[in-house]
């Protein structure tokens, strides 16, 4: 969730608003602090160099997590394959 947030803020303000947005409803949904910190640390330690998140080092991290190549899904041939769908 945090880095779909950082893909789709573009500023550092809208960022933190997003990530606090984040941590509410995951303290909501019963996860420890402790943990949800931890996460957020170990996100941010994989695509910064500096402990300090300034406006420039977000716009840093942001561009090198938009141009992080992702892997490509395989197109699903829909004549090809059967879906299954059941109905409970």
């Amino acid at each position: 969730m945090l880095l779909r947030a950082i893909r789709h803020c573009s500023t550092l303000d809208s960022f933190i608003r997003e990530r606090e947005k984040i941590r509410i409803a995951l303290l909501l949904n019963k996860h420890p602090n402790k943990l949800i910190d931890q996460q957020f640390q170990a996100l941010l330690q994989k695509y910064a160099k500096t402990h300090e998140m300034t406006g420039k080092s977000y716009d840093t991290i942001r561009k090198t997590i938009l141009v992080s190549s992702e892997p490509i899904k395989d197109r699903v041939d829909y004549a090809a394959t059967l879906f299954v769908h059941f109905v409970y």
